[in-house]
């Protein structure tokens, strides 16, 4: 079973489970939580953040706060909020890169 299958079956009972209480609305496992093209790259990040003790680190989180919900985080942000391999934050709003700290000083 993979990763996202595994988040995916202990979702019903997140009370009693190590699963990040998110995940139900989280765009980013939404997108990429059973898509087969990532699993081995984002295997980690669904351990980790998801399922592990990362949890309260997950930047991903502190953006949904800070954006008003969790749905308004840019699908392909990472939990340590960086964007996924092979994309980029060029359609992040200002406040979703302000969020995951990633706003570039104006000289």
């Amino acid at each position: 079973m993979n990763v996202a299958a595994q988040c995916n079956s202990e979702v019903d009972d997140l009370a009693h489970s190590g699963v990040c209480p998110n995940v139900p609305v989280c765009t980013f496992f939404k997108a990429y939580g059973n898509d087969q093209r990532y699993e081995r790259e984002l295997s980690g990040f669904f351990l980790l953040y998801c399922l592990g003790d990362r949890q309260g680190r997950c930047l991903r989180k502190d953006a949904g706060r800070r954006l008003g919900a969790p749905e308004k985080v840019p699908a392909n942000m990472l939990p340590n909020g960086l964007p996924v391999s092979g994309t980029d934050d060029s359609e992040w709003s200002e406040e979703a890169k302000d969020a995951a700290g990633r706003r570039r000083a104006v000289a």
